[in-house]
């Protein structure tokens, strides 16, 4: 029997298609199902709060449902998103604070982390000043410090983007039957899926607060507090 070879930029378009059409219902579940854990140090004081595109305390992101609705979302593409972390320790201690993200990306089929599918095809852009500590970050989680103390009160903006790298139309399996040869695009209708994990430390006495709270050493421009000039020997300027 002859076999029919199903073209490969034809399907690697429908590829895009079904899995943009399918992120309606499952990606865009992911890209509105995000969590977000508030972690208070030593003190009750001591808070940060997340804002922005947040709704029922999970982030939501506009511009991408936007281009969803549209059929027009591309993959590569950095769509404009705001995520903001706001120091609001008790008013009358007016605490200044440095503030540690935690992202954590998975990909998840059925609501189940497929741990064959790479994290890293998730990428989020952050505002200038964010510092990402690779010394503990992984291929599935990534830790940013804000490199200046947060007066109380103050906000600052953390993300500005998210995009879904192109690779994720690239990663194909073949299925090969007596009478066809497919692509099957592995990345289709799986869900895109990240945490933030948001904390802070007061700004006194910083490199003994850090290190007590985060375990990590660093130095700054001034000696008990002041913009972070290094964390574990890395340069953040």
């Amino acid at each position: 029997m002859k076999k029919f070879y199903k073209s490969p930029l034809l399907l690697l378009a429908l590829g895009c298609i079904v899995l943009a059409a399918t992120s309606v219902g499952a990606a865009r579940a992911a890209f509105t199902d995000y969590s977000i854990d508030k972690i208070k140090f030593s003190t009750a004081e001591i808070a940060v709060d997340v804002s922005g595109d947040i709704k029922d305390g999970k982030l939501v992101f506009p511009e991408i449902e936007k281009a969803f609705d549209d059929e027009t979302f591309a993959f590569g593409k950095t769509y404009e998103e705001n995520v903001l972390v706001t120091n609001n320790s008790n008013e009358t201690a007016g605490y200044d604070e440095y503030i540690r993200v935690v992202v954590r990306k998975s990909w998840l089929n059925d609501r189940v982390k497929d741990e064959s599918l790479d994290p890293r095809l998730i990428n989020i852009k952050t505002a200038e000043g964010w510092f990402k500590n690779e010394s503990e970050s992984t291929y599935e989680q990534e830790v940013w410090y804000y490199t200046k103390p947060v007066p109380c009160g103050d906000t600052v903006q953390f993300i500005t983007g998210i995009s879904l790298d192109d690779k994720v139309t690239t990663v194909v399996m073949h299925s090969i039957t007596e009478a066809l040869i497919e692509n099957i695009y592995v990345y289709d209708q799986q869900e895109a899926y990240v945490t933030l994990q948001v904390d802070a430390v007061q700004a006194n006495n910083a490199k003994d607060a850090i290190y007590g709270a985060w375990g990590i050493s660093v130095e700054c421009s001034v000696p008990d507090s002041g913009v972070i000039t290094s964390i574990d020997g890395k340069p953040t300027l």
